[in-house]
């Protein structure tokens, strides 16, 4: 996982019921394809699912907080749930321990923490993709998300899990992202004249639009166009 000064994995440790929970969300090292994006689910050590990018693990949830569908923007994305429980018979996954049982109570109760994790490194995520179209466009002037990128060092999983320097306890921390440039716009000015009701009923039938401040604006188009060649 990309560790950084201003980026960093979220680590949530509890226990639900009879399982002790670990839950790890960040992000890695961009891949073309991005096959191992999504999240991972062990049992005992023992890996159940993933990696994962269905509902099962919260992609595409309404509640408790939304969660968009698994795409290519989010490739970096990993996931990790740790459940360890001295029964066997206590974890929340089927009979063939294939697959999770989504009725489990206790699944349940992980998957909302997963949702809620999850939703800070999409936030980072999508603001990656919005810096780089803005940085394209001039509408900022630094690219404080992709500079938190570039200072980081890949970590293996079991490093950064054993090193509290390098998570954040509950949810993904990363940097703030660049203020736009704010458009130097002049003052507007306004213009008004009085016309009757009767004239106002043709100039709306005329234009095919009931909003006068609309009509307006057309009209003085119209003049500025034709007498003065500007608009």
């Amino acid at each position: 996982m990309l560790v950084s000064k201003n980026i960093k994995p979220a680590i949530w440790e509890n226990k639900t019921g009879k399982v002790k929970v670990r839950i790890v969300a960040g992000i890695s090292e961009q891949e073309k394809y991005g096959p191992s994006g999504g999240w991972y689910i062990f049992g005992n050590n023992r890996l159940i699912l993933g990696p994962d990018h269905t509902d099962k693990t919260g992609w595409g949830a309404k509640k408790p907080i939304r969660i968009p569908e698994y795409h290519p923007q989010f490739y970096r994305f990993r996931g990790f749930v740790f459940l360890n429980a001295e029964d066997p018979r206590d974890l929340p996954w089927n009979t063939s321990k294939t697959n999770m049982d989504l009725d489990s109570p206790v699944y349940r109760t992980v998957l909302q923490q997963m949702i809620v994790m999850m939703r800070t490194v999409i936030d980072f995520l999508n603001g990656l993709h919005d810096e780089s179209n803005s940085f394209e466009k001039g509408l900022i002037k630094s690219t404080p998300l992709q500079k938190s990128i570039d200072d980081s060092t890949s970590f293996e999983l079991s490093t950064v899990i054993t090193t509290k320097k390098y998570v954040s306890k509950d949810l993904f921390l990363f940097p703030e992202p660049a203020k736009r440039i704010a458009p130097n716009k002049p003052k507007p000015i306004w213009l008004r004249f009085e016309i009757s009701s009767k004239e106002s009923e043709l100039i709306q039938e005329y234009f095919d639009n009931d909003d006068l401040s609309e009509i307006g604006r057309e009209i003085f188009d119209y003049f500025a166009m034709r007498e003065i060649g500007t608009k």
